[in-house]
């Protein structure tokens, strides 16, 4: 093995610990959590939360277990699903406007996922920057109108340059 395939194993190997790190922080924050919440999670819940190697998707759980009522919103089988009871009220009324309630149902869930995905987005590209440099008021603000090819290219930028200027610069023809 050469000098510069072990120097690359070695990253390997140092981006994968990192990795596993991160998924036992985010899942350890949601336990937390729910923990001073007083909810507690079922069998099944748990093995759903131990089991969950995706970062944003433990992200997203962290944050949806700060707002929900019940542990079944957060770990739900179907997206929106805890959106029933909203629908059933909602679903007659857009019915005598002459809606489509199904049509309505999927935009209504495509914009909620876009809007919920562009914020974890934010949110995680906001807290690489805060541990690396810090993060300002106008900064916050940058990031989070920004679209989520922003995002994606800044988060790219911000695993890899040494200045915060360097995070904000993107690729040419975007």
């Amino acid at each position: 093995m050469t000098a510069t395939t072990q120097g690359k194993a070695s990253v390997g190997a140092a981006e994968e610990f990192l990795t596993a790190g991160r998924i036992e922080e985010a899942g350890r924050a949601v336990q937390t959590v729910l923990r001073a919440r007083g909810m507690e999670l079922s069998h099944n819940q748990e093995n759903q939360l131990i089991g969950c190697t995706d970062l944003h998707q433990l992200r997203a759980w962290h944050l949806q277990a700060l707002r929900a009522i019940h542990t079944n919103e957060i770990f739900s089988d179907r997206p929106g699903a805890w959106m029933g009871c909203f629908w059933v009220e909602l679903n007659p009324q857009l019915e005598r406007l002459g809606y489509d309630t199904r049509e309505v149902e999927a935009t209504t869930a495509e914009r909620l996922f876009a809007r919920g995905y562009t914020k974890s987005r934010a949110e995680h590209l906001r807290g690489m920057l805060e541990a690396r440099f810090g993060v300002s008021k106008n900064m916050t603000d940058r990031i989070e109108s920004a679209t989520i090819t922003q995002l994606d290219c800044w988060i790219e930028n911000a695993t890899t340059v040494t200045e915060l200027d360097e995070v904000f610069t993107e690729p040419a023809g975007s």
